[in-house]
């Protein structure tokens, strides 16, 4: 769907943008001038698309420069729609004239009548030429196949007209049907259905143009409501849970395991004691060696790592 967005918009935006650069670069001056009024239509257009988000962008930080480059826009829009409509008009017309100058019909009727046109500018020079001399009859016979000549113009005249209006019905047919309820001229209508094309691909540029930077922003996660806070429960006394009969007995060394745990943390033993060599160089059973070793972890001057135990540095004399 976003792909779809951006693609549309990429096209609507390359159309305005394209009919303002060609109808502005269309006006009569110099190619310098061409240039520079392709380069103002193209500035024009970007500040067009980029204003109306900008503009909503602020708007919704409650800054009043939002409803400025709003307005800006409006004016801008305002202008590329009227580019955009006289360049359809101009291709329009364009096109009919090209209709018209490629047929047989409407250059055999332009040729007579630029024979007839010349047959009278050269029988109105003879009759004037015959009016200062003493040709006074020949001058007003000439002045009257003048006047046959100026009827045969007319209405050659009026037949490339009726010509022109037929070429344009064949190519505006729909301006036509339209033209009948709604009482205007087939030319209203037709400028009419421009500027209106030229307004809706303006507005669908600009709204998929927000709606895919609307895409773009990632929606706040709603917030749900926060829990309610009970007091708390009055405290219940814990029963104070006595060591295990292996801790208590730990915790007890006679006279002898207590001489035998200054020589483990002596390190007499090794570091980290062996309980083998406390086994057979202390002459004592494993049950008393390990004893010894967990009244040591109790006082934290041992630590247990997996299966073997080791000397707090700090501890060693």
């Amino acid at each position: 769907m976003k792909f779809i967005i951006a693609l549309s918009t990429l096209l609507l935006c390359m159309v305005t943008l394209s009919s303002a650069v060609l109808f502005w670069a269309s006006m009569p001056t110099d190619q310098f001038g061409k240039v520079l009024a392709g380069v103002t239509a193209a500035a024009l257009e970007a500040c067009k698309y980029s204003f109306f988000p900008a503009g909503i962008y602020y708007l919704k930080k409650r800054n009043i420069g939002g409803a400025g480059l709003l307005l800006i826009g409006v004016v801008l829009l305002a202008i590329s729609v009227a580019a955009t409509s006289g360049f359809l008009e101009n291709a329009y017309n364009q096109q009919t004239q090209s209709v018209q100058q490629n047929s047989l019909e409407y250059k055999t009727k332009t040729q007579q009548l630029n024979s007839l046109q010349q047959q009278i500018d050269t029988l109105n020079a003879l009759v004037a030429a015959d009016a200062q001399g003493s040709f006074r009859t020949r001058a007003y016979e000439a002045a009257e196949k003048v006047k046959t000549l100026e009827l045969q113009r007319d209405k050659a005249l009026a037949e490339i007209k009726d010509y022109r209006q037929t070429v344009q019905g064949n190519a505006q047919s729909l301006f036509s049907s339209l033209s009948i309820p709604l009482g205007l001229s087939p030319d209203a209508v037709r400028q009419g259905a421009f500027v209106t094309l030229a307004l809706i691909v303006d507005i669908c540029a600009i709204a998929s143009l927000l709606a895919l930077s609307g895409m773009g922003k990632k929606s706040a996660p709603a917030t749900l409501p926060e829990p309610v806070q009970l007091p708390p429960k009055p405290a219940t006394p814990q029963p104070t849970k006595s060591p295990p009969p292996e801790q208590q007995k730990a915790s007890q060394l006679n006279e002898t395991e207590k001489e035998l745990a200054a020589q483990i943390l002596a390190g007499i033993f090794g570091q980290p004691p062996s309980m083998r060599r406390i086994i057979q160089e202390g002459k004592v059973r494993h049950p008393i060696a390990k004893k010894i070793m967990d009244h040591l972890i109790e006082q934290n001057k041992v630590k247990k790592e997996g299966k073997q135990y080791e000397l707090i540095q700090s501890v060693i004399l």
